[in-house]
């Protein structure tokens, strides 16, 4: 037999996306939501009230406080953290047109 042997349980952590703003976060926060339902991991689509407190393993992937994080890296099972660094000076220069040339309406091109 050939064919790939999938243990009972493929994930023995907590999943958890840090996300960012400005960085393509949304994304990846639903690719990791995404990783929770084919895995079958718990709490993919819960308030962050109920994610802190599910059963694990577990995925949480929304904009979370520093005591929302702290809380749930004192879960029970290890926590897998993971975000996205986008470069400074392209966030800045993608802010700056975002909120000065195209929420005013002018044409980004002479």
């Amino acid at each position: 037999e050939y064919g790939l042997r999938v243990p009972d349980r493929c994930f023995d952590f907590n999943l958890l996306f840090l996300k960012g703003p400005k960085t393509g976060s949304s994304t990846l926060g639903g690719i990791a939501r995404r990783i929770g339902v084919h895995y079958e991991l718990n709490c993919v689509e819960c308030s962050l009230k109920a994610g802190l407190h599910a059963l694990e393993p577990r995925v949480l992937a929304n904009h979370l406080s520093n005591q929302a994080i702290r809380t749930f890296e004192q879960s029970s099972l290890p926590v897998f953290e993971f975000g996205f660094v986008r470069d400074p000076i392209e966030r800045c220069l993608s802010h700056f047109y975002h909120l000065r040339v195209s929420n005013r309406g002018i044409k980004d091109t002479p």
